[in-house]
């Protein structure tokens, strides 16, 4: 609702402006439509610094998912390779392992 406020301020601030009338000019009219004109200002570089930091937050998070999902490819394809190795060295431990059998079996017929 913050659009809706300013054009209610500004509304406001149109009626002070056409009350402030050549020579009749009055003090508090003119300070408080000055104080009304800051606290505009103030607002709005407030909601621009908010506005600023909601997009910076955005393009970090942005940036945190891709190297979040840069880290899942690489922990995958780390895996791929570890299951890829782990299946060579069961294969040179079967082998192995008959090989040493044979062994003993042919020590066992000598």
């Amino acid at each position: 609702g913050g659009v809706r406020k300013d054009r209610k301020d500004l509304a406001e601030i149109r009626a002070k402006v056409r009350g402030l009338r050549p020579g009749l000019v009055d003090r508090a009219a003119l300070e408080s439509l000055t104080q009304s004109l800051a606290v505009m200002r103030e607002s709005s570089s407030v909601r621009r610094l908010l506005e600023g930091m909601l997009e910076d937050l955005a393009v970090r998070k942005r940036t945190l998912e891709q190297v979040e999902e840069r880290a899942l490819a690489v922990v995958r394809r780390n895996k791929a390779r570890l299951s890829h190795w782990e299946g060579e060295v069961a294969r040179y431990a079967g082998l192995a392992s008959e090989a040493h059998s044979q062994e003993l079996a042919e020590a066992v017929r000598r």
